[in-house]
This record gives C-alpha cells, structure tokens and sequence, in this order.
C-alpha cells in the first residue's frame, strides 16, 4: 500500500477492505472448515516462528485500513499543529510484527514531507530481530525486544526507555485478537499511552469492541465428541458450512483512554437455540482513526479474522430459555487473563457450574520482558 501520495477515501477504503477480506477468507476456507482448536497458550505470539506472521500479514484489508488511518492522523496532525516541512514526526509502534507498520509510517511522513522517527516494541524476538534487519538504512528507527504491560509507569521505567517518554505524536498497536482484547490489548495499549504518547496525541486504535453471537453446528458437536474437547477452555474456529448463528451483539467496549478494568461481565441470551445451543462466537470491531474501521463479524467483516473465539457449552434443558454469562478477568500482579462462563436458566436458576473459575483451566500471561535495544547485524562479504 505504500507508494501513494494521497489518503484513499474512506468509502473506498472499506469497501475496497470487505472485498480483500472475502477474497482472502474464500481461499482460506478452500480447504475446507477450521473446526475447534486450542488457543495458543502464549499471546502476542511471542514463541511463534516468522512463518506464523507471514500469514498473519496476508491480511490485505486489514493492513489497508492501517495504512488509511496512519496515513490520515500524519497529514491531520501536521496540518493541526502547523507543522514545517522537514520537522521530526514521531511514532511509537507496539507489535510491528515483520514490519508492515513500520513502513506505513516512513511512507506517511515522507510523503508528508516530515521526517520519520520511530521506536517500536516487539514481544517476540524473532521478529524484532528481523524487522531491525529489514530497516537497518533507518537510523531513526530504534526497535526492543519489549512487552508493554499497565503496571508500568515512569517511576518504575527502564531508564533507557526515559529518552521516548510521551514523545510519540501517532501511537500505533497492532494487539487485538480474535476477540478484541483477548491478548490483552486494553492493558498493553493502556501502558503505551501512558508512557510513550504525547499530550494532545493520536492513538491507533481509538477504541474497539467486542461481539458475541451464539451458534449451532452439528460439525463441530460432533468434532467435540470425537477428540473429546473439554468445555472447560476457548477455543478458535471458523464457520462450516452448517453453522447457525443469531446476529452478534455487542458485551464489551473500551476506548485508548479507558483505564482498564479487573473484571467485565456481559450476559447474552441463547433462547434463539435452546435446544441444540453449541457455543458463543466471539468477535470484534475497532475504530483505527476517524471513521475507518476493522470489522471481524462475518457479514460486515472488512479484515481476514477467519478464526473467531469460541466459548463451547454442554447440553442443557430446552423448556425454559438461557442466557450466557461471560466474565473477563485481569489480575494486575501476575499480568494474566482469564475467561469465566455459565449457563443461567431465565428463571434465575444455574444449569451449569461456572467453568474456567479463577482461571484454573485456562489461562494467559504477559511475559515479563526487560527492553533490549536490537542491533542491525553487518554482513561482510
């Protein structure tokens, strides 16, 4: 996407995002349906090869959109604050993964005449290493091997960090998961506003929701028998081909500057299928930058989320209709995640015992990672 010297129009640039996103999710499902799998036991794939993220970044509509709304918040910005051509343009970016951020915000300050300066934090070494690498011409480019997390604040900052404190005028974070900020995304971009954005500021994304739609599908109970899932974990999946589902409805919504919360609980009726209820699927939709939008829900979707998470239930009685309630929980001490659900008759009464309590069955941590500035490596020849 870079290369253009002007913003594509917004109209243009969802529309243009659906159909990149249906293009991309039909060739995915060519071989056939994603049934049920485990979630990855790390986030923000910090243990994943550099071929994880190579699929990851085939997602043409999504980083389109990305390129749309960095591109519009540097040209808004300098036209606000009156910018000189020449003047340095600061950006902080959280998860670069193998680059493509990166190089979406060289493109839009060059193209806007500024001159780019950027730090970026990535949780995943491999990665980090080889976006350095692939930008080792950008001496105004600094990249750590670092995990953002909200505890920290100045006080507790790595003094080599003090050089970026709140000097980033675009704040960019690529961290929602397939169910908004099931990798912790309200916590991580918490602390990277917090610390690394400006006063007056532009954060990437704005804010973002998350989307439940309770389903059907007698591929995936049978799935469930066959490799004997337990329902005491989330899982990922994508849609086969007999699935039924009610239209998502919205349970969770933060913005950049919502200071995150311990626990969140939703509740979402399941009377659309009592009798043969499988599961929630989760979605999510996130405001980048003024009216530019992500969207994983499958209808309106305009990014290639095809996994969507999935909360898995056991059989209950038929004759009074449910309801699902979902709690979201952030233990600030051990930076760890957890989801807790139950079945509740609409009479007040349990069907089910709560599953997942206190994160016993599963669960997810940000890692602990001292910021490493990463080098460019010299080739000889």
């Amino acid at each position: 996407f870079c290369g253009a010297n002007r913003i594509l129009d917004f109209a243009m640039s969802q529309d243009t995002a659906h159909k990149l996103a249906n293009d991309d999710r039909f060739k995915a499902e060519m071989d056939g349906p994603k049934l049920p799998t485990p979630c990855h036991p790390s986030i923000l794939m910090i243990d994943r090869p550099i071929t994880d993220y190579a699929l990851m970044e085939r997602d043409r509509g999504k980083y389109l959109l990305y390129w749309n709304a960095i591109s519009s918040a540097t040209r808004d910005l300098k036209r606000m604050r009156s910018l000189p051509d020449g003047a340095e343009f600061r950006y902080c970016v959280v998860q670069p993964g193998l680059g493509r951020l990166i190089s979406f915000c060289l493109e839009a300050a060059r193209s806007n005449n500024l001159v780019p300066v950027i730090v970026a934090f990535e949780a995943n070494k491999r990665a980090a290493e080889f976006t350095r690498q692939l930008f080792s011409d950008e001496s105004n480019l600094h990249v750590y091997h670092f995990c953002i997390t909200s505890g920290l604040t100045r006080n507790n900052l790595d003094p080599v960090l003090e050089p970026y404190y709140r000097q980033a005028r675009i704040l960019v974070c690529d961290v929602l998961g397939s169910f908004g900020d099931n990798e912790c995304a309200a916590e991580i971009i918490d602390g990277a506003r917090r610390l690394f954005l400006n006063r007056g500021g532009v954060c990437i994304p704005t804010s973002w929701s998350c989307w439940l739609a309770p389903f059907s599908s007698e591929t995936v109970r049978e799935h469930i028998r066959e490799k004997s899932l337990t329902l005491e974990q989330c899982y990922v999946m994508g849609c086969p081909s007999d699935i039924e589902a009610s239209n998502p409805v919205c349970v969770f919504s933060s913005t950049c500057s919502d200071r995150p919360r311990s626990k969140r609980s939703c509740q979402v009726n399941v009377e659309i299928f009592p009798d043969v209820a499988t599961g929630m699927l989760g979605f999510f939709t996130a405001v980048l930058y003024g009216d530019i939008e992500l969207d994983s829900r499958p209808i309106s979707h305009t990014c290639f989320h095809w996994e969507s998470f999935a909360f898995l239930v056991a059989p209950a009685r038929t004759d009074i209709s449910l309801v699902m309630v979902i709690e979201r929980h952030f233990d600030s001490r051990t930076n760890r995640i957890w989801y807790e659900w139950q079945l509740i008759y609409s009479n007040g009464i349990e069907a089910c015992a709560a599953v997942n309590e206190n994160g016993k069955s599963q669960s997810w941590s940000l890692p602990h990672i001292p910021p490493t500035l990463v080098k460019t490596i010299e080739c000889t020849s």
